[in-house]
């Protein structure tokens, strides 16, 4: 009995345990959060599916050049003369231009009231058809196949590019809520402080040593801590709320847990020591403006070689049995053949105009979209070197504010106590003190996004990048600078 009580009591420690190791990692830092949020958030498997369906395009694509194989077959019953067919039949299209057709038939004629003479027939024949001018070359016949592999290529660039925003929406909505985590442990601390000097003012004025008016001014100061510590508290709520909805999970029905891990640290930005040289090829704009390019360039060649006429020539020949039975017509003792040309187009050329017109066109628009991004990518990169350092600068400033703020309250509490005056300095301290701790947080937070947006703007953010900057070493933050 008491091996059993023993061994039960081992299972619940172990338990107990492993619940708490798994609270411990329900905590997730910045670089597990996007990694979470890039393989099972609701966007992207958006993307991932669009590009499955991209894939299911150029798998049509390349089954247009596959040979098909078509059943030939006619059964019926019908009164007078009627027939019946079967047979099978491969058709292939070329990626030259030429069009394939074999197959073998069988055929019965039949009437109800007659005998028909050579009822049966069999006979076996290849059709091709080769187009010229028009359709004439690889080139032409395999624009649709090339352009679905464009378009994948185009889709993929894109699906980057939307990872990219992906990362920065959810860094941003990551350090929201760590912000809003510590904006709530510091309203709390300001309302604790609030009320210890709400009792102080009490005890003071009690002892006839400051007026009722501190009591009312230190009420209404804990009054507007309450206040801003319940909004805070509200916020926090829905930006965890948001995560959980970025992450694609439903939120745990207990809210004892950490969703997010608390610290705030700073990322260092990695730059690239060659960034400028590969700042154009970095941006998933850009490659994609240049994909889309090569397609366009294929829609003007094809609307080029559309004002030729479409011709073609085509050869027929077959072997042909008949008799009054299959036995009979199996012999296939006929020889049949024809070559003809065939003119497929017509006169008329203006829609084939119109399409060649819409293809300038369309060159014209992408030669104009490469100018303003040759222009609007450096233009970025140099805005979010500025951005950064102006950020550092926020920082610093925030940091030495803060030092001033403590040590005014320090001088205004000293003051204070000494009976030197009334609240009112404490009061006007402590908020500065609240607002210079927030100016920390807040420029923090900033600092690391501007980071983030930094490698956005040079085409180089990705989860390993990210990764990186999150684990080396805070001495290195000058190289920044110089890069700039």
């Amino acid at each position: 009995m008491r091996t059993a009580c023993l061994a039960s009591s081992c299972c619940l420690i172990v338990l107990l345990l492993s619940l708490s190791s798994a609270r411990a990692e329900e905590a997730l830092d910045l670089v597990g959060y996007v990694r979470q949020v890039l393989h099972r958030g609701p966007a992207a498997r958006g993307l991932a599916d669009e590009l499955m369906l991209s894939r299911f395009d150029i798998a049509e694509k390349d089954h247009l050049f596959d040979v098909k194989w078509v059943p030939l077959a006619n059964f019926g019953a019908s009164s007078g003369t009627g027939d019946q067919r079967m047979g099978m039949e491969a058709r292939q299209e070329m990626s030259g231009g030429a069009s394939v057709v074999t197959g073998f038939t069988m055929n019965r004629l039949y009437q109800d009231a007659y005998v028909l003479n050579d009822s049966h027939n069999m006979r076996g024949y290849v059709r091709v058809s080769q187009g010229l001018f028009r359709r004439w070359g690889e080139k032409y016949n395999t624009i649709l196949r090339e352009k679905s592999v464009m378009q994948d290529r185009r889709k993929r660039v894109l699906a980057e590019k939307k990872r990219q925003e992906l990362i920065v929406t959810s860094v941003q909505k990551y350090l929201d809520l760590l912000l809003s985590i510590h904006l709530t442990a510091t309203n709390r601390q300001a309302l604790d402080r609030a009320l210890q000097n709400l009792e102080v003012a009490r005890s003071r004025q009690a002892a006839g040593l400051v007026s009722k008016m501190d009591v009312y001014r230190a009420e209404m100061a804990a009054s507007h801590a309450e206040d801003n510590l319940r909004e805070q508290e509200r916020r926090r709520r829905q930006t965890e709320a948001a995560l959980y909805e970025e992450m694609g999970v439903d939120p745990p029905a207990d809210a004892g847990g950490d969703l997010v891990d608390k610290r705030i640290m700073t990322l260092l930005p990695i730059i690239p020591e060659d960034w400028q040289q590969h700042l154009l090829v970095n941006r998933p704009e850009w490659i994609a403006l240049q994909v889309e390019r090569e397609e366009a360039q294929l829609d003007h060649f094809r609307a080029q070689r559309n004002l030729q006429p479409d011709v073609a020539v085509s050869l027929y020949a077959e072997q042909k049995g008949s008799g009054d039975s299959f036995s009979n017509a199996g012999s296939l003792d006929e020889t049949n053949w024809a070559i003809q040309l065939e003119m497929r187009s017509p006169l008329d050329t203006l829609v084939e105009k119109n399409d060649l017109a819409r293809a300038n066109i369309a060159l014209g628009r992408l030669r104009r979209e490469e100018d303003r991004l040759r222009r609007l990518i450096p233009r970025e990169a140099r805005e979010g070197f500025d951005e950064l350092q102006a950020e550092e600068r926020r920082r610093h400033l925030a940091q030495t504010r803060r030092e001033h703020a403590d040590q005014a309250l320090d001088l205004a509490r000293v003051r204070y106590e000494r009976g030197l005056g009334d609240n009112t300095e404490l009061l006007h301290a402590e908020e500065s003190r609240v607002a210079a701790e927030l100016d920390i947080l807040r420029s923090s937070v900033a600092y690391n996004l501007a980071a983030v947006k930094l490698a956005r703007a040079l085409g180089v953010l990705d989860l390993a990048w990210l990764h990186q900057a999150a684990t080396e070493v805070k001495g290195e933050t000058g190289r920044v600078k110089s890069e700039g």
